[in-house]
């Protein structure tokens, strides 16, 4: 086992220890369909998850736009979903509820450990 692999595995056995459960939602549109003039199919998948405890932003980052006050960063381990967190784009959308709260991920930042990605650092809104 390679130091990123180990590092990663020390990452998520911390925030499985430590860290605060919520509910990852992937939800994707299907396919168009131009007679019904929508998306069919598609559908939401629940992927219940630990997650280091969620944080706000420094007031050096908050411009009121790009990250606002509300905003939550969120770290999940890479190895606790079976893909890469994405944001909202035509045909997927991704949420995480904490709390009782669903936010909507705004921004996916990947952090490294050697060649592999051990955590995703979420940019979140509710």
């Amino acid at each position: 086992m390679s130091f990123s692999d180990r590092f990663a595995a020390s990452a998520q056995r911390a925030i499985n220890r430590v860290g605060k459960s919520v509910v990852y939602r992937r939800t994707q549109q299907g396919e168009y369909d131009p007679i019904e003039g929508g998306y069919t199919g598609g559908g939401t998948t629940e992927y219940p998850i630990k997650v280091a405890p969620p944080g706000t932003f420094d007031n050096e980052y908050i411009d009121g736009t790009l990250v606002q006050r509300s905003d939550l960063r969120v770290t999940v381990p890479a190895a606790s979903l079976p893909f890469a967190p994405a944001i909202a784009a035509s045909d997927t959308e991704d949420a995480i509820e904490i709390d009782g709260t669903i936010y909507g991920v705004i921004a996916v930042s990947p952090a490294y450990a050697g060649e592999s990605i051990a955590t995703y650092e979420l940019q979140v809104r509710g």
